[in-house]
């Protein structure tokens, strides 16, 4: 299995300030929109998102941490709705 492949029980769906939506199946996702398009360059969430994403990529600790870290950092920035994700659940 390679890194493409991790996923995440759960997807993690994020809105952007633009409105827009974005669904996140896996940490290989989450880390390149982290590093290239996330919406603030700089916090203390996104930045631990970031390095919990590039562990689990390397199976230094599970999926699901980085998951929580990568929700950890859309609350962050203000784009997390959790009412939201539970309908598109």
């Amino acid at each position: 299995m390679n890194e493409l492949h991790i996923t995440w029980c759960k997807p993690v769906i994020i809105r952007l300030p633009s409105g827009l939506t974005r669904r996140f199946d896996g940490p290989y996702e989450a880390k390149d929109f982290l590093e290239n398009e996330w919406p603030i360059r700089r916090g203390r969430h996104r930045d631990n998102a970031s390095r919990q994403c590039e562990a689990a990529l390397k199976r230094i600790c599970s999926a699901e941490i980085a998951r929580e870290a990568f929700i950890a950092a859309a609350i962050e920035a203000g784009c997390y709705d959790a009412g939201e994700i539970a309908a598109a659940a």
